[in-house]
């Protein structure tokens, strides 16, 4: 079922052949955003699920990242999934799981 959203979501992008790797992963590079990855989950879970995260490059000496990344996390904003992030490898990751049943 995620390969078939994903690949609805590549046609409606305009880029028809958009699909999962053999590994289960997809990216794109989102002009102002950062990298965009889907990734699908583990087989073996109780519940299939795609990750969903951005990377964002960030310089060395922006010392208020981590800060930002907490407060974008923050449960006071009400995201509709659970949001989390941190920093790696010199890159801003905010990540959430979205249960296969509510990908569309």
């Amino acid at each position: 079922m995620i390969e078939r959203e994903i690949a609805e979501f590549g046609r409606r992008m305009g880029m028809p052949s958009f699909a999962l790797s053999a590994d289960g992963l997809a990216a794109l590079d989102v002009e102002g955003l950062g990298r965009l990855y889907l990734e699908r989950g583990p087989d073996d879970a109780q519940e299939r699920e795609l990750l969903v995260y951005v990377a964002l490059p960030v310089p060395d000496y922006d010392t208020g990242a981590p800060r930002r990344v907490l407060e974008a996390c923050h449960y006071r904003h009400a995201h509709p999934l659970p949001l989390a992030g941190g920093l790696h490898n010199g890159n801003i990751i905010l990540i959430t799981r979205l249960p296969e049943g509510r990908a569309t």
